[in-house]
């Protein structure tokens, strides 16, 4: 949250970190963002469709072809 939230501790640290292209966010990740920020719990809510939006825009989603097998996760 901290990367997206302007008013959370670290924003401007973790912001830089995002933005560096060097870190990825697993689909479970993304999912737990979307949760949080349309769920109402925090004192920020959001919309389901202007979260959909941020999330687009700030992780520049390429969410490529995974294969899952009983044995090994991978892509393909």
């Amino acid at each position: 949250m901290p990367a997206i939230v302007g008013t959370e501790d670290y924003h401007r640290e973790c912001d830089a970190l995002m933005d560096s292209g060097e870190l990825g966010m697993f689909a479970h990740g993304l999912a737990e963002t979307f949760s949080i920020l349309t769920s109402g719990r925090r004192k920020l809510q959001m919309s389901a469709d202007a979260t959909s939006e941020l999330i687009e825009q700030d992780f520049s989603i390429d969410l490529g072809r995974t294969h899952v097998s009983r044995n090994v996760v991978g892509s393909g």
